[in-house]
């Protein structure tokens, strides 16, 4: 017996459509919102050939993670921007997601070790609801560098010896005084 092509294409057309608006079928996730900007370390902004080991996550302000993981550990994109694409919470599909318009803490890594995030204060962020973007630069400063603090010459310095004295805030050198002992 041979089927004709319309009742074939019929049945076809109804099990696509059952698939389609079938009640069973879970919902999809919410779109995650995403914030991305451009990052300044030590007063450098960083670019595609200064972004090796850069990783970008983000967490509740408690320091609980979200699901799934919100990590960019790839670095910067072709625009020099890190992006982080934050899951928004579903009580089904992604209990652990992060609620619309809520606190979160932006966190840097470089190889592994922590940066300090000056701007936004502390990392502190506001997220987006489902879907939004949030422009957010980054300004850090490394690990190596400290956050106050000074750095001088040695007390004792024979003739003809440069004295320096310098102060750094935050990783930007406030003033520098240089005075060079007479023979």
């Amino acid at each position: 017996m041979q089927t004709k092509p319309s009742i074939t294409i019929a049945a076809l057309a109804a099990l696509i459509l059952s698939a389609i608006v079938n009640p069973a079928t879970a919902d999809p996730p919410p779109l995650p919102t995403r914030i991305a900007g451009t990052v300044t370390v030590d007063g450098m902004q960083l670019d595609q050939t200064t972004d090796t080991g850069y990783e970008f996550t983000v967490v509740a302000l408690d320091g609980s993670e979200y699901t799934p993981d919100p990590t960019r550990s790839s670095g910067l994109n072709s625009h020099d921007w890190y992006i982080v694409d934050i899951p928004i919470k579903d009580s089904e599909s992604q209990p652990d997601g992060a609620e619309e318009e809520s606190q979160a803490t932006i966190e840097v890594y470089k190889n592994g070790t922590k940066l300090s995030v000056a701007s936004p204060t502390d990392g502190h962020i506001t997220l987006g609801e489902s879907g939004a973007f949030t422009r957010v630069d980054l300004k850090l400063t490394s690990a190596t560098t400290p956050t106050s603090g000074t750095s001088a010459a040695p007390a004792a310095c024979g003739a003809g010896a440069m004295i320096s004295f310098m102060a750094t805030i935050m990783g930007f050198t406030m003033f520098r005084l240089t005075s060079h002992k007479g023979k």
